[in-house]
């Protein structure tokens, strides 16, 4: 049952066995497990059915404070089903989607080279079977993310076995999975009840601080209401989560769960990286490459990717990265004009950097003509570029024709770092609520590593003979396309001890007997994944949980 929270009576007391506070993918996860059970849930979503309205937008906003992630209100979506809502992967010619991936088994690893810890209290094995009931969840083939296994006679993989670079497989899902499939679940079933156009202020403790009694809820507009539940999952994403805990600070001056200064810290995203372009020694690569188009494989699409192997991370000591190709025209290079160009008009240059700034205006004032120059050429062939998000290039009649060099695009893992974090901010949003404010940097760690890990599959691609790949730079820096790809991690990091952690490794906040948290914000570490199904296994693990909680005893402090 959905219910619109402004029709609610002021001060009303809502009674429940569950509350989850966010209807995104890890909200809708863990309600569609709980539904049919002999248990109540309350399900509270900050925006309504449909595509958020200016005013319900603004409540997504966030103020920067650093120079490298920035959360735009877009990558916060407000609607029943929250960003799934906002996938637009062309996975068909009439389904919107996104891609999947697991994490990797390094990612799970403590990397003692890293200045930060950064291991996750259990290994990849523990959570292969929730990755496969979320890739049944999400109506997917069989969990099996192996280029052995899904190259074909017409795609196999590129000749880099005696190399450090694999072949990593991207899957790809359907947005409907979570907008219909999973909100039409919740929608039929009796024991769930949504509410709409909720927006929680605090979670309000009782008088130890050790369990949350009341979570208070307000709506725009005027109205409030509070909903009491013997156990409260926050479910609000990896910016809302740390946001929450730190507005709720009635009886702890620095937010809840925040008796070590955690909460917030480590924020991580997928910064994109434009690698450069890979310039084929034959232009039969463009055939033989097929497997890194996005195309079917037994009925499903998948899309192949280049990146280095574990041994090669470990043994390099560089964090991990997936390169995808995309075939452009052989005109394709842009000038360094135009990545200057690019990195004023995204702000990617600090505002501090006034050498930094200077050299990018000089190099478009100086390189004007070349900019010029690529525009046109851009305009003139666009043809080659819906590629990026709709795949097929293997599938035209002449590839090999129509390119000339392949684009190469990394998505890259931030490591953690406790100064790239959510704080509260100065400003105040429609509900009353302190803003929440992001500081970012990109790191000598994440800097570094991507410039070692193009220098090494270069080096792979040469030593084929596949061709010659040459590699974009801003400076000294890697050229970066986009600071982050919303996806947000870390906030409030998992790990079995509080003195370094936020929730443990059940995803429950430390020192609170009845919150848990299902975000990416519990992630240590992020890999290059895209986050989603990692996202979906953890919350159908704290879903088991929750039910076996809930069928055995109240839940107490341990």
């Amino acid at each position: 049952m959905l219910i619109d929270s402004r029709s609610l009576a002021a001060g009303s007391e809502i009674g429940t066995d569950v509350c989850i506070i966010g209807s995104g993918p890890a909200g809708l996860s863990i309600a569609q497990e709980l539904a049919g059970r002999d248990i109540r849930v309350c399900l509270l979503e900050a925006g309504g059915r449909e595509a958020p309205d200016p005013a319900t937008r603004q409540l997504s906003a966030v103020e920067a404070a650093g120079d490298f992630v920035q959360v735009a209100p877009d990558h916060r979506n407000f609607q029943l089903a929250g960003n799934a809502n906002r996938w637009g992967v062309q996975i068909a010619p009439t389904e919107l989607g996104l891609r999947l991936c697991p994490l990797d088994e390094v990612d799970f690893e403590p990397r003692e080279w890293l200045e930060w810890y950064c291991g996750w209290p259990f290994d990849r094995t523990h959570l292969l079977p929730y990755y496969e009931r979320a890739h049944a969840a999400l109506q997917l083939p069989e969990f099996n993310y192996d280029a052995t296994d899904l190259e074909t006679a017409d795609a196999p993989r590129l000749p880099l076995d005696d190399t450090p670079v694999t072949t990593k497989i991207f899957r790809f899902g359907s947005r409907a999975a979570f907008t219909d499939s999973f909100v039409g679940t919740i929608d039929r079933a009796a024991n769930i009840t949504t509410y709409l156009h909720a927006n929680v202020t605090e979670l309000e403790t009782d008088e130890s601080g050790r369990t949350v009694r009341r979570v208070r809820v307000a709506c725009l507009g005027g109205g409030e209401f509070s909903v009491s539940a013997r156990i409260v999952i926050v479910a609000t994403g990896g910016v809302g989560a740390a946001h929450l805990l730190l507005l709720s600070n009635r009886r702890h001056p620095q937010g809840l769960g925040n008796d070590h200064d955690l909460v917030g810290r480590f924020f991580m995203d997928h910064p994109l990286v434009e690698g450069g372009v890979i310039v084929p020694s034959s232009p039969d690569l463009f055939r033989r490459a097929a497997l890194y188009d996005l195309r079917p494989v037994n009925g499903a699409p998948v899309m192949g990717a280049l990146g280095l192997t574990p041994e090669a991370m470990r043994r390099e000591r560089v964090l991990n990265s997936a390169a995808w190709l995309f075939p452009r025209s052989k005109y394709f290079r842009p000038p360094p004009a135009v990545a200057s160009l690019k990195s004023i008009a995204t702000h990617r240059t600090a505002p501090s950097s006034l050498r930094g700034a200077l050299r990018h205006l000089r190099n478009v004032v100086t390189g004007f003509d070349d900019v010029a120059a690529f525009a046109v050429h851009r305009a003139t062939h666009r043809e080659f570029y819906p590629h990026l998000f709709m795949g097929g290039w293997s599938q035209r009649a002449d590839p090999a024709k129509e390119y000339g060099v392949f684009e190469v695009l990394y998505t890259t893992e931030q490591a953690p770092h406790p100064d790239n974090r959510i704080v509260l901010g100065s400003g105040r949003d429609g509900v009353g609520r302190q803003r929440a404010q992001v500081q970012s940097r990109w790191r000598d760690a994440d800097i570094e590593s991507i410039k070692r890990s193009q220098e090494i599959i270069a080096s792979a691609v040469s030593g084929a003979g596949l061709g010659r790949y040459e590699i974009y730079r801003d400076g000294e820096r890697p050229v970066v396309d986009r600071e982050g790809t919303a996806h947000h991690l870390g906030t409030t990091r998992m790990h079995p001890d509080p003195k370094q952690g936020v929730v443990d490794a059940d995803c429950r906040v430390h020192g609170v007997a009845n919150l848990y948290i299902a975000s990416s914000s519990v992630f240590p570490t992020g890999g290059y994944a895209n986050p989603t199904l990692t996202i979906v296994a953890l919350a159908l693990r704290l879903a088991d949980r929750v039910g076996r909680l809930l069928a055995s005893s109240p839940p107490s402090v341990s």
